[in-house]
């Protein structure tokens, strides 16, 4: 398969007309994604975590995105430059 790259190990982002995706493989991604957020460093309208590192986080932190504008879910589409490697 012609341009896909290696899972980076890291949160992996990318948008689609307003909405903005992230991909989180671990919990301890979090609070970083949490305070970018909050500090509104993201343009677009919506914005919606899923992966492994989110779903967990959420299972254990679910008041800390209140008041966010945000969607979890726990899983979408893989992203198509990571393979099958992202979630």
């Amino acid at each position: 398969m012609k341009n896909v790259s290696r899972w980076p190990k890291k949160p992996v982002s990318w948008g689609d007309k307003d909405t903005l995706y992230i991909s989180v493989p671990f919990t301890w991604n979090m609070p970083a994604i949490i305070n970018q957020l909050q500090s509104r460093l993201y343009p677009w309208a919506k914005t919606v975590i899923g992966g492994p590192g989110a779903y967990l986080f959420v299972k254990a932190y679910p008041d800390l995105l209140k008041g966010l504008p945000v969607e979890i879910r726990d899983s979408y589409p893989v992203h198509p430059r990571v393979g099958g490697y992202a979630v």
